[in-house]
């Protein structure tokens, strides 16, 4: 598969912060999920990749050819902006159709280019509105729709579905869904919400202080995370000392939780448990806990236990947490495969 997008070693320094060494890679038709907290540098690097900031080392690609050096207008990269950035005194159509009036095709070609980033971000109905009366969901569409009609190789997205409101966040996330079907182009979609991961990604990479801390499929980076910082930013909020070892061929770790089935390096002396993946339990494995807290989430219950000399977070269906008490006795058992983690002298080195 040709890559859409590919930059190594890109570094920038601004101020205090720096993008330290960043290096990714984007197939034709891929869309990578880019995670991390507030100020960790994902609006940075975006920018770094369209050319609104220009690196102090490193290169950025586009389908094969560099374009470290180019503006922004020529890479061939859609760049939609958390705040959507519409143009308040023209009216949506004229909005989408801006950029056309640059391109040199015939008026049949804009034509059809228009009409088709209409029909996918589902915007025909206003067309005639002006910009400065849409909602935060129809700017966000009315803004994907100006980069489509462009056919760019990659579009960037910084927190598409930031601020809306949970139906305004359904129809962007179909809308975004059929742009993967329809078009194939290839999608960098920045994100602090493991929901909005797994609802469109197909890859995932974890940034943390200007830098990728993990990158790799979904699955891979929330079923193997590579650091602790990894592990408790896609969930796995439980880290608990573990000892390795094989017994009969399958690699466990023995923990004051008791007997764990472990994923990772043999070398692992810490494990990261999904808050899901403990659940209240009965009969043989089950280890017995003390309730510390009950905090009801709605479509689950968080439970806090403290089992041995470690404090867990469990995320049970709201019907295990009957009849439970604080201060109580409980057993649980776990459900899944414990993530084993790099010692930390070897994570730091």
């Amino acid at each position: 598969m040709s890559l859409a997008l590919r930059c190594e070693s890109l570094r920038l320094r601004i101020g205090e912060f720096e993008l330290r060494s960043v290096s990714l890679e984007l197939g034709s038709g891929g869309y990578l999920v880019l995670l991390g907290p507030s100020g960790c540098g994902k609006t940075t690097l975006l920018k770094t990749l369209c050319g609104i900031q220009r690196p102090d080392e490193g290169v950025v690609e586009v389908d094969g050819e560099e374009v470290t050096d180019l503006a922004p207008n020529v890479r061939n990269i859609g760049y939609v902006p958390q705040d959507a950035t519409l143009f308040p005194h023209m009216k949506v159509r004229d909005n989408i159709s801006f950029g056309l009036r640059y391109l040199h095709t015939d008026e049949q070609d804009r034509r059809d280019r228009f009409d088709r980033a209409v029909q996918l971000m589902r915007v025909s109905q206003f067309l005639d509105r002006s910009c400065e009366g849409l909602s935060g969901g129809e700017a966000k569409r009315v803004s994907l729709a100006r980069s489509l009609v462009l056919s760019p190789s990659v579009i960037l997205l910084d927190e598409p579905l930031g601020m809306l409101d949970p139906i305004s966040r359904e129809e962007l996330v179909s809308a975004l869904r059929d742009i993967r079907r329809e078009t194939g182009t290839a999608t960098v979609h920045v994100t602090h919400d493991r929901e909005e991961a797994w609802a469109l990604g197909r890859t995932c990479a974890v940034m943390n202080d200007g830098a990728i801390e993990q990158a790799g499929t979904l699955q891979q980076v929330f079923r193997e995370p590579a650091t602790e910082f990894v592990a408790r930013f896609t969930g796995a909020s439980n880290i608990i000392p573990v000892e390795c070892e094989r017994v009969n061929g399958e690699l466990v770790g023995r923990s004051a939780f008791g007997i764990l089935r472990m994923n990772g390096p043999e070398c692992s002396d810490r494990a990261a448990i999904r808050p899901e993946w403990l659940q209240v339990s009965q009969g043989d494995g089950a280890i017995s806990a003390i309730l510390a807290s009950v905090r009801d989430r709605g479509a689950f219950v968080e439970l806090e236990v403290d089992a041995g000399s470690e404090r867990l977070v469990a995320h049970v269906p709201p019907q295990q947490a009957r009849g439970l008490t604080v201060g109580g006795n409980l057993l649980m058992r776990m459900e899944g495969r414990a993530f084993g983690l790099p010692s930390e002298e070897v994570a730091d080195a």
